[in-house]
């Protein structure tokens, strides 16, 4: 993951869930440690209201569109907050994270996270030329073969 992308944040990806809704439906979840304590002294005496780490579970919903998966939807929680006090915490880190773009919203959040999720697995699938599958439990890379 490119730190910039993430403002920065030192991450650690503890859990990936992926669950095969239909033959071309996938639900991929992962839930990843972010340490902010970056952001707590960017914000100063309002960091004081951060933890020091946050969980954020992204949960994505995949869709196989000729022969390519595509984002449908994506959703962030954080450390299992009810509703609300998830959507006030989602705007606080939006307003660390929104150093080069004051239009960041939590929805924008929400689907960065997944496209960043689903572009990640599409360049590892394109720098070691192989085709993906998703399975209950499991991503498949399978070589394609040269002509």
């Amino acid at each position: 993951i490119n730190l910039d992308q993430i403002g920065g944040l030192n991450t650690e990806v503890l859990e990936v869930n992926i669950a095969t809704v239909d033959n071309v439906t996938i639900d991929l979840s992962f839930i990843v440690k972010l340490d902010m304590q970056d952001i707590k002294n960017q914000l100063g005496f309002f960091g004081f209201f951060l933890p020091d780490t946050l969980y954020v579970q992204a949960q994505n919903t995949l869709e196989l569109i000729e022969g390519e998966y595509a984002l449908i939807s994506a959703s962030i929680k954080v450390n299992n907050l009810d509703e609300e006090t998830n959507t006030r915490m989602l705007e606080i880190l939006v307003k660390a994270l929104s150093n080069d773009n004051p239009d960041l919203t939590v929805q924008e959040l929400n689907e960065a996270t997944g496209r960043l999720i689903l572009e990640g697995i599409k360049q590892a699938s394109t720098t070691f030329n192989t085709s993906i599958t998703f399975n209950n439990g499991s991503i498949t890379f399978t070589p394609i073969a040269s002509i």
